[in-house]
């Protein structure tokens, strides 16, 4: 028995793409459903192994916005909800239209909210851009998403201009911090790159909040300006004018988890 998914092509020429990604999240929604009430059943039936043969073999996760769908996450090793681990074998269809009732995945509750992932055209906000003495940083306001990890910043960039060795390193790790890659930094100087930050997860889904990518990946969206390929925020809440990024707009909602 082969179990259809947006990635099975072994299908007649009449079946479209589009199809086959519809029948795909209503498979993953029945397979994580079916994952909490009976794991044994879900590993017999419904488990697709991360690599399949015939696929080439990636360190990148790679993840796959569907069109007014969820979102595709194949390849991680490891993805963390509510700060849990979550036991995940093969891809996992994460919900964007914030009305699952399965959280964090896809229940096909898109379809009857008639969930859109278009956005309205905005005016795109210019790259800001501080120099200092050792450092430069880039801020792309139209990646972020306000989490305010930035805020030590100004202190900071005022401290490496007065000539505070120290500050460098500082500046660097606040930039680092920044979840949805907004932020980055070039060392113009003499100043030492510390270490990459460390995380615990490929994928981090926020409690009524974002998905946070933590690890290198690839995704079927333009990646913005100066945007990470390693950091990224992916809204689940269905409100962002920015989709598939997060821009904030779940923290004025109520009972979404």
């Amino acid at each position: 028995i082969k179990v259809a998914d947006p990635s099975y092509t072994d299908v007649p020429s009449r079946v479209s793409t589009e199809s086959i990604s519809q029948v795909g999240w209503k498979v993953a929604a029945v397979r994580h459903t079916l994952h909490k009430t009976c794991d044994r059943a879900q590993r017999l039936f419904c488990a697709r192994p991360a690599i399949q043969l015939g696929e080439p073999m990636s360190e990148k996760v790679s993840i796959t916005v569907l069109p007014n769908g969820p979102i595709k996450v194949s390849a991680a090793k490891s993805i963390k909800f509510c700060g849990e681990q979550l036991s995940i074998e093969g891809d996992a269809f994460l919900c964007r239209c914030g009305k699952s009732k399965n959280a964090p995945f896809c229940d096909g509750s898109h379809v009857e909210a008639g969930f859109s992932g278009d956005n309205q055209p905005v005016e795109k906000k210019d790259l800001v851009v501080w120099e200092g003495k050792e450092l430069r940083t880039y801020l792309n306001p139209n990646t972020c998403m306000h989490a305010f990890y930035c805020k030590p910043l100004n202190k900071l960039r005022e401290q490496e201009l007065g000539g505070d060795t120290a500050s460098g390193a500082e500046i660097m790790r606040v930039v680092r911090s920044c979840p949805s890659g907004a932020l980055t930094y070039e060392v113009k100087g003499e100043a030492t790159e510390s270490g990459a930050t460390a995380f615990d997860a490929d994928i981090d889904i926020v409690e009524g909040g974002e998905v946070r990518v933590q690890c290198a990946f690839e995704i079927n969206e333009n990646l913005l300006e100066r945007q990470q390929e390693n950091r990224a925020t992916l809204c689940r809440c269905g409100q962002s004018k920015n989709k598939p990024w997060c821009d904030g707009r779940h923290k004025a909602l109520k009972d979404f988890r």
